[in-house]
């Protein structure tokens, strides 16, 4: 498990831990799947991750392959929830 200082994905440990060494590993490796399917409670957490892990690889300065900047235009976006590149198909609204 990657401590919180190198990793954004260490909040995901407790309640999706199968999925968020899924999302480490493939960001690590460069070779994070195309597609992804995810299941289970709770939903938001899950909406969280996968918006982690597209900052991640958006983001212009990322401070390691796990954590995104939190500074740059792209990242601002994704949290501004309006980044032109990340869009959700989902039956449930968040928003």
């Amino acid at each position: 498990m990657m401590t919180s200082a190198a990793s954004d994905f260490s909040s995901f440990y407790a309640t999706q831990p199968l999925a968020a060494k899924a999302f480490e590993q493939g960001l690590t490796q460069k070779r994070l799947s195309h597609g992804l399917l995810l299941t289970g409670q709770p939903t938001w957490q899950m909406y969280q991750l996968v918006m982690t892990a597209y900052k991640v690889m958006a983001c212009d300065q990322p401070v390691s392959r796990l954590q995104a900047c939190h500074a740059c235009r792209s990242c601002k976006w994704m949290a501004q929830n309006a980044h032109p590149h990340f869009i959700t198909v989902s039956p449930l609204s968040f928003f």
